[in-house]
């Protein structure tokens, strides 16, 4: 059993493996002190981030300018929110024809 920080109640994703290799064997996302297990990294950070809109979280600021990335671009939820790493960053994947 792994030992969960219960003080943080945000959701957020939590893998296992090498990460000096960036070989990950699972995958969850921590809420509340409880373990989800999901098989892919991708489920990971979509149940994360639909969690904060379920249970009306607000974004960490830690991840606020990915998870308004996701917001507006990914999942065009809120399209008027992006912050300006996250049209940064858009603006750098529009130029990059191959991803």
């Amino acid at each position: 059993m792994m030992a969960v920080d219960k003080s943080v109640i945000t959701p957020f994703v939590a893998a296992i493996g090498k990460v000096e290799l960036l070989e990950f064997t699972e995958f969850y996302v921590v809420l509340d002190g409880h373990l989800l297990k999901v098989d892919t990294m991708l489920q990971a950070v979509n149940v994360s981030f639909k969690s904060y809109f379920a249970l009306k979280y607000k974004f960490p600021s830690e991840a606020y300018s990915i998870y308004s990335f996701f917001d507006c671009i990914i999942f065009k939820i809120n399209q008027n929110s992006m912050t300006p790493t996250g049209q940064l960053l858009t603006t750098y994947l529009e130029a990059c024809p191959d991803i």
